[in-house]
């Protein structure tokens, strides 16, 4: 089984667009696919009040689905906290995918984002660039985004089913994160 890790992405650049260029012309390449791919949805942060309306609804859609070849029905809630923060997409004027986030001093942590993978495949990848971009233009006290794996949020090892897996030294990441290029 692969090894889950914390994907730490830095958000020191100047725009995004010097983000876009520092990356390998593959991943250049996808960013930009993914960008005309979902260039007729609106990314958009959204209020406390409307993300915790559409949790529940996102969460039951998520639930439904298979997620790294299991089922995702017994993941549990995405826990809510004082510093979190609501990103979603919006296709026709109806919601098609919400970020919860969590915003701290230096960096935000990441839990999924959560859409309806069949209906919109590769969305996933759009609010991904698109939160990076948001952060880089909004966010300037902001050394970067921890997309997640199951661990590595807190320095505490404290991985809860379905996942067992975690390397427990990734939390050495987290404490040294200063010390990573």
């Amino acid at each position: 089984m692969p090894v889950k890790t914390p994907f730490f992405v830095s958000t020191e650049y100047d725009s995004f667009e010097q983000y876009i260029k520092k990356l390998s012309r593959d991943s250049r390449r996808n960013a930009l696919q993914q960008l005309e791919k979902y260039s007729n949805v609106e990314y958009m942060e959204i209020s406390r009040n409307e993300g915790l309306k559409l949790k529940p609804i996102m969460e039951k859609i998520w639930r439904k689905q298979i997620i790294r070849g299991k089922s995702a029905a017994g993941m549990g809630d995405i826990p809510i906290k004082n510093n979190t923060r609501f990103f979603a997409c919006k296709l026709n004027k109806e919601f098609v995918m919400l970020h919860c986030v969590e915003q701290y001093k230096n960096y935000i942590y990441c839990h999924m984002p959560m859409h309806d993978k069949l209906l919109y495949p590769s969305l996933s990848k759009y609010s991904w660039f698109n939160l990076i971009k948001y952060i880089i233009e909004n966010i300037k006290d902001c050394c970067g985004i921890d997309m997640g794996g199951e661990c590595g949020k807190d320095y505490p090892h404290n991985c809860t089913l379905p996942y067992k897996s975690c390397n427990p030294h990734f939390k050495y990441l987290i404490e040294n994160r200063k010390k990573l290029k």
